[in-house]
């Protein structure tokens, strides 16, 4: 393997994180579009994120580059990094909030 992302590639491929060996989420972002395992998410979506220790945040998707994901919360009107490194190694997760009856989905 020759360079280190050849390397994540083949960690990725393989499920597993090389440093805990616990299997990992398949979680990046690309043009500004997160994508985590199968799901699609993107800015202004309404989302809730779940951290490890058993903290919730709901709200919106404020921005999302390749290190980072903001979230804005409207009820503190706080804005959170969720980093896309937690979301791969299971320190926190994320669920879209149910929308109006036909609002689309991806």
């Amino acid at each position: 393997v020759g360079s280190r992302r050849e390397a994540a590639a083949v960690a990725g491929a393989h499920g597993r994180d090389a440093d805990k060996g616990a299997a990992s989420v398949n979680a990046y972002a690309a043009k500004g579009v997160l994508y985590v395992d199968k799901q699609r998410y993107s800015k202004g979506e309404a989302v809730t994120v779940t951290l490890e220790r058993g903290d919730v945040i709901a709200g919106s998707i404020a921005s999302i580059n390749s290190l980072e994901m903001r979230l804005h919360e409207p009820a503190t009107e706080t804005t959170h990094k969720v980093y896309l490194a937690h979301l791969r190694n299971k320190k926190a997760t994320i669920e879209r909030q149910p929308g109006p009856p036909g609002a689309p989905t991806s």
